[in-house]
């Protein structure tokens, strides 16, 4: 738990580091809030360098004109039977990795996925990497950091629960509710 809550601050203190420098890099919109947000009273202004600042603006500003960057069971299985190139990275604990896991696929779990050990398993020839958990949430986080690293990054919607056969789950919303089947594909276990 200690581990996790290091790296959610982490990220969080990330945020806190780009926002403020993305205003100088001359990207539309945030730039306003920024600049606004630091106006005569509201503390001093902070004058950082664009640098890679842009760089990163521009990446996040791909991320989320691409809904997320997420991809369906059905279309996971199709581009690995195809034989793309795929890296499929499994973020959920090394307990649960070694139950089940879809074939090919990396454990990496989440608290660990920020070691320069882990990061150098990474592709960085934009080979796609798929990042899986137990219901998709946690793989888009690591989805997102991943994509402002530069990476080529999906999230499986649904995470494990969207490919496995024994998933009859009902996720629930503030609007409505619905029922996510799994997908039926098999997984195999470490020996």
């Amino acid at each position: 738990m200690k581990k996790l809550v290091g790296v959610l601050m982490l990220a969080a203190s990330m945020l806190f580091m780009v926002v403020p420098a993305m205003a100088d890099d001359g990207v539309d919109g945030i730039s306003d809030y920024v600049h606004a947000a630091q106006a005569p009273g509201n503390g001093p202004r902070l004058d950082i360098a664009p640098g890679i600042y842009g760089h990163i603006a521009a990446r996040a500003d791909a991320f989320l004109a691409n809904g997320g960057r997420t991809i369906f069971a059905t279309d996971l299985l199709v581009r690995m039977v195809s034989g793309e190139k795929l890296f499929l990275m499994d973020i959920r604990s090394k307990a649960d990795y070694d139950k089940a896991h879809i074939p090919g696929a990396v454990s990496i779990p989440f608290a660990d996925a920020a070691k320069p050990a882990n990061l150098a398993m990474l592709p960085k020839d934009g080979t796609p990497i798929v990042t899986i958990c137990y219901t998709g949430h946690t793989a888009s986080q690591t989805n997102a950091i991943l994509n402002l690293l530069g990476y080529n990054a999906w999230s499986l919607r649904f995470g494990i629960m969207g490919w496995n056969k024994e998933t009859n789950m009902k996720v629930w919303s503030s609007k409505v509710s619905q029922i996510i089947y799994g997908a039926g594909y098999t997984t195999e276990a470490t020996q």
